[in-house]
């Protein structure tokens, strides 16, 4: 199962790289659901819910996109400091999605953490 799941994560990227979209967020659901049962691995996990949180930021499904980027840094800021890079980059595409809704105090605020 781990195997499975990493595996559908790096095709979902490789579909979102590719520009596949609607394959790519399906990829990535899939690849969450193998996490679910595999558990405890958050921080693939957390990386997982990034990827889909772009796909998904990508087709302007916004509301959607800002609960997998705020499960994903919730999860990371829970396994400490040891991944910022990773942590920052959910971070920012929070943000940005947050900016493209309008909701530019709650950016700023995120982006001054």
């Amino acid at each position: 199962m781990l195997k499975r799941a990493r595996d559908l994560h790096r095709a979902g990227q490789s579909e979102l790289d590719d520009g596949k979209l609607t394959t790519a967020e399906a990829t990535f659901r899939a690849a969450l659901a193998e996490w679910d049962k595999i558990m405890p691995k958050p921080a693939e996990r957390a990386a997982t819910l990034h990827e889909l949180g772009k796909c998904l930021l990508a087709q302007s499904r916004l509301d959607d996109a800002m609960m997998c980027l705020r499960e994903a840094l919730a999860i990371k800021r829970n396994l400490g400091p040891d991944d910022a890079d990773s942590t920052a980059r959910t971070l920012y595409t929070l943000t940005q999605c947050l900016m493209k809704k309008g909701s530019l105090s709650e950016a700023e605020r995120l982006l001054r953490e």
